[in-house]
């Protein structure tokens, strides 16, 4: 198992190249993305421990974050996703 701070550096790596794909190196951007992915993993842990199935929201939204697209929150109305 890998520790809490080699997880955060996979997720801040995987969201730097995501950021450069899409045309952008904001840290700040960076920094939310790998946020979002670890509390996405998190959540989608605690409902599958809770025994949720894979329709539930969180699961989905990691499943999301696992197929490469980074749904970071809403934003004026619009949910953004990169």
């Amino acid at each position: 198992m890998l520790s809490a701070p080699a997880v955060s550096r996979q997720a801040k790596t995987a969201a730097a190249i995501a950021a450069a794909r899409d045309g952008s190196n904001d840290p700040g951007l960076v920094r939310a993305a790998a946020g979002a992915a670890l509390m996405a993993a998190h959540q989608s842990a605690l409902a599958r421990l809770a025994g949720e199935g894979t329709g539930h929201f969180f699961v989905r939204r990691h499943a999301l974050f696992e197929g490469g697209r980074w749904p970071l929150g809403t934003y004026r109305g619009q949910y953004l996703v990169f």
